[in-house]
């Protein structure tokens, strides 16, 4: 959808520009299509900073607001017990996002992920992720990459992950997850103004 509309943007821009606005101050082609580009930019940069947030875009776009600070649980089949996440931040603009989980033993860093609304309508993101131990913690917890699937339910980030780093019989590790608690005091946008050139 989002696609779509970035393609229409600068058309209809450049109409309004040059058909309306050109006449009253002899705006020519050129200059018209600069104006247009610029202002659709602007535009979208507004969008996917502050306008997708408010409750009645949201409503037409389905897309929720997850970012913040949030805690959670993982449970995993390493050891097949519970383990508190000390912190977990969400970055997020209109369709882009980044998570970064602590625990105590590890930090994991989102590197590839989307967000789409599922069969279900609900918000559903997935995400590659990077987990790296500190030095002294690496033998027991060596670096490794995994995947994640967690889905918006009443109010709380819920799913399952699985990783390439393998356990003694063979299988490799994996679990389920669940954030709760989300707090959106602070400024976790990930889109700032210098990503001007990187909106689309």
């Amino acid at each position: 959808m989002f696609s779509k509309i970035t393609v229409l943007v600068p058309i209809i821009n450049f109409a309004i520009v040059y058909c309306f606005i050109g006449k009253l101050f002899n705006v020519g082609i050129t200059d018209g299509i600069g104006y247009a580009i610029t202002l659709s930019l602007l535009e979208v940069l507004l969008f996917k900073k502050w306008i997708w947030k408010i409750p009645i875009i949201k409503r037409i776009t389905g897309i929720e607001n997850i970012q913040g600070e949030w805690t959670g649980t993982i449970y995993s089949n390493y050891d097949n017990k519970e383990h508190q996440i000390e912190k977990i931040i969400i970055k997020q603009s209109y369709n882009k996002y980044k998570v970064v989980l602590e625990t105590k033993e590890s930090t994991s860093f989102s590197e590839i992920n989307t967000i789409k609304i599922n069969d279900f309508d609900r918000n559903e993101i997935q995400y590659l992720y990077k987990n790296e131990a500190p030095v002294t913690l690496r033998k027991k917890n060596p670096m490794h990459f995994g995947v994640a699937k967690l889905e918006l339910i009443n109010g709380e980030l819920v799913g399952s992950y699985w990783t390439d780093r393998e356990i003694d019989d063979g299988k490799n590790t994996r679990g389920t997850i669940k954030f709760t608690g989300q707090n959106k005091k602070g400024n976790y946008d990930l889109i700032s103004l210098f990503d001007i050139f990187d909106l689309f």
